[in-house]
């Protein structure tokens, strides 16, 4: 794919330059450049791990190049963001997030749960959703096949955002805050933490002890309600806030009304709900009996955690406001 790439090039990095996170093949892309003796670009490493800036040096300059899994994320003044909407294809976070081969495996493996769960509430297709459930009916039947399974995880998850779009509008617009922000190097409990940077992967400094069932980009962050934990409180379960591995504790929020593909705004960040959350063993001592049926989407809905993808990351802070809306 080839798209026409904005870079606002400045002699020091500041908040109003534009930054691309490029990975994958984009990155090979970009640094070929430089290598064919073309001095605009450089690279830096971020903290982030695989996730890298490329930044220039000049003035405004634009190039061609593929960047198929690769996209960009800005945050520059209003005259350039006005710029750069009409010259710059922005990627959504399929797209951006670079799909290891587990990623892609475990999230193809659960691809006619997740198009069930997506149009649990769609009567009449669209033309552009019908074409949707027929292209991820064709990957659900081909993939294991495929030469390139993470691409083909990606390719998923742009069709699942058509279905979405055309979903009747189920979550109305709601308002509520951040009751509680959590982090840990590993394991629940997760501790309860001021701020956080949010990225494409979820939550800076937060970490999956293993990754076989959690850190897909679907899963970047899980979402939990603090008024269902005062419900389950007062009812005598010893749960609370972060205890069942949520990232972010959200109050105020009517949780039965959320469905997959219901979009939140959440500080500076927007994510999209993709899939709730399956409730193991790790979280049983939460609940008086170990039930954790009572949090299980397929028994209590209207309980279970969701699991979200970062569409736009940024900082989140404690008692930040969040606005829901509808899917498309």
């Amino acid at each position: 794919m080839q798209v026409l790439l904005l870079l606002l090039l400045r002699s020091s990095v500041r908040f109003a330059d534009i930054k691309l996170h490029l990975t994958g093949r984009a990155l090979c892309v970009l640094t070929a450049f430089v290598q064919n003796g073309n001095p605009v670009f450089f690279k830096r490493e971020n903290k982030l791990g695989s996730v890298r800036h490329l930044e220039g040096r000049s003035s405004v300059v634009r190039r061609c190049c593929d960047v198929r899994r690769c996209g960009s994320a800005t945050t520059a003044s209003p005259t350039l963001r006005t710029q750069a909407a009409t010259t710059v294809k922005f990627m959504n976070w399929y797209e951006i997030c670079e799909w290891n081969a587990q990623d892609a495996t475990r999230t193809l493996e659960h691809i006619d749960g997740l198009l069930a769960l997506w149009t649990a509430d769609i009567g009449d297709h669209s033309r552009e959703s019908a074409a949707a459930c027929d292209r991820i009916a064709n990957i659900s039947q081909s993939w294991r096949k495929h030469h390139d399974q993470p691409a083909l995880a990606a390719e998923l998850w742009r069709h699942l955002t058509v279905i979405a779009a055309a979903s009747p509008e189920i979550a109305t617009n709601q308002f509520g805050a951040v009751a509680q922000i959590n982090s840990s190097t590993g394991g629940v409990p997760k501790s309860a933490i001021d701020t956080a940077t949010v990225g494409w992967r979820g939550i800076e400094g937060d970490v999956q002890k293993t990754r076989l069932h959690h850190g897909r980009p679907w899963q970047a962050l899980s979402l939990w309600s603090a008024d269902v934990i005062d419900q389950f409180v007062s009812d005598g379960h010893p749960v609370s806030a972060g205890g069942v591995g949520e990232n972010l504790t959200l109050r105020s929020i009517e949780w039965s009304a959320l469905r997959a593909g219901t979009v939140l705004d959440i500080g500076q960040v927007r994510c999209q709900l993709t899939a709730p959350a399956v409730p193991c063993s790790k979280i049983a001592a939460n609940f008086t009996g170990r039930e954790t049926a009572l949090v299980d989407h397929d028994i209590n809905p209207e309980n279970s955690r969701w699991y979200a993808a970062v569409v736009r990351p940024g900082l989140v802070a404690r008692g930040d406001v969040v606005t829901v809306s509808p899917s498309s």
